[in-house]
């Protein structure tokens, strides 16, 4: 990564996160989103999560510019794999300023008393034409580190939610030649040559950006810019450790790789949740020839994780007023063990929407009657379209603003011609 002189910096405003008493190796990777405030103006509210081999990393905030102000600041553990091969954490905050509504952060690691950029983050909080609002960033997270068989195709997709409906785009910082990266931030490891030669352990340093489905005008530091759709808007980091496995004896999922049973939600689903309600979100999986041994998530830092019963798991939390307004991204695999072999499913992602309107009466319900035509290449059953169909129709009622607990039902069925 090239980083620009002090002198270049005139119109940035440079916030530095120190990662104390932390060795560089210790550290794994880190993810950034951030939300314009909706109470006052020239603030951010962040959130940044940081992976690291152990929990025992203190880091804090310093900023170079006098008209910054960071404000309640709370550092809390996230998740932490069993055998203690990573611990992520993240961290709430406000970051107030009256120099300029256009600057970036820095992440930096201080190792043998040498500081050196380990990721960045530009931050746009100029008015919008469009949305008439400061720009929020693309909602993302991953986890520290990512498993894959070096013997198996595999994909990892991750999350591109952006709250401004936005374009999403990835594009690598770090060149890896382990996986094949798409735009639209999908992710491809594809076995080539022999399995010893590529297994080992991979940094992979993306970077997210948002770009304006058309041209806006932003309006703020006493000046109006116009951007078009192939300028992007925010830009955050994207990083984590890919470690290549020894291979597997079957690729195919449900065999030694955990497969997702119904009804663990689907990736990309959208969940609208109320200040101060709980959430439970259900994950099930199951591997025939190795023990799923534990779930592995992502999430807003007050979530919590519990294991049921053969392979299923809950993911549990209950948004405060800090959550409210708010698109939380939560990204889970499950984690089997063959012998002393480590074995992921596949990354699935979902955003929670935290909401402040009040429940509706009990008994003031609203029935809504409409017709959807479903399109297949092979014959459908009413089973089938109950089971996959009506899942999939009220995820996109969700996207369009839905409430959650909506429930469809199939009042007729019958077969159009096409």
């Amino acid at each position: 990564m090239v980083v620009t002189s002090c002198v270049m910096c005139v119109h940035l405003l440079v916030f530095l996160l120190l990662a104390c008493s932390c060795q560089a190796s210790n550290l794994l990777g880190t993810v950034m989103t951030f939300y314009p405030s909706n109470t006052r103006n020239n603030t951010v509210v962040l959130r940044y999560k940081v992976g690291y081999q152990t929990c025992q990393s203190d880091i804090r905030w310093t900023c170079e510019i006098d008209d910054c102000i960071e404000e309640g600041a709370t550092l809390t553990k996230v998740d932490t794999e069993s055998s203690g091969e990573w611990c992520q954490t993240e961290v709430v905050s406000s970051l107030h300023n009256n120099s300029t509504q256009h600057f970036a952060l820095r992440l930096i690691n201080v190792t043998n008393k040498v500081p050196v950029i380990q990721a960045a983050t530009r931050i746009n909080l100029r008015h919008r034409s469009d949305t008439g609002q400061a720009n929020a960033s693309p909602v993302t997270t991953v986890l520290p580190v990512l498993r894959v068989p070096s013997n198996c195709r595999r994909n990892l997709t991750l999350l591109t939610f952006d709250p401004d409906g936005d374009t999403v785009k990835c594009k690598y910082e770090n060149i890896t030649f382990v996986l094949s990266l798409f735009p639209s931030c999908l992710m491809t490891f594809s076995p080539t040559g022999t399995s010893g030669e590529v297994e080992g352990v991979y940094t992979i340093q993306l970077l997210m950006e948002d770009f304006p489905l058309r041209n806006i005008t932003v309006t703020g530091d006493k000046k109006t810019e116009v951007l078009t759709s192939k300028d992007a808007i925010s830009q955050i980091p994207v990083q984590f450790v890919l470690k290549v496995d020894p291979p597997v004896e079957s690729c195919e999922e449900g065999v030694f790789l955990p497969t997702f049973l119904v009804p663990t939600v689907a990736n990309g689903e959208y969940f609208y949740v109320l200040v101060n309600t709980t959430l439970a979100i259900p994950i099930y999986a199951k591997s025939s020839m190795s023990n799923v041994s534990e779930l592995l998530f992502s999430g807003p830092s007050t979530m919590t994780k519990e294991t049921l019963e053969n392979g299923s798991f809950l993911l549990i939390w209950k948004p405060s007023d800090r959550d409210l307004g708010q698109s939380h991204p939560v990204c889970f695999v499950v984690q089997a063990i063959v012998l002393k072999s480590k074995l992921q499913s596949e990354l699935r992602c979902i955003v929670v929407v935290v909401k402040h309107s009040p429940e509706p009466p009990a008994n003031d319900n609203i029935v809504v009657a409409m017709t959807a035509k479903i399109s297949s290449s092979v014959p459908l059953f009413q089973e089938e379209i109950q089971e996959v169909g009506l899942p999939q129709l009220k995820n996109e009622l969700m996207q369009r603003g839905l409430p959650s607990d909506i429930t469809l039902r199939m009042g007729n069925f019958s077969k159009v011609d096409t």
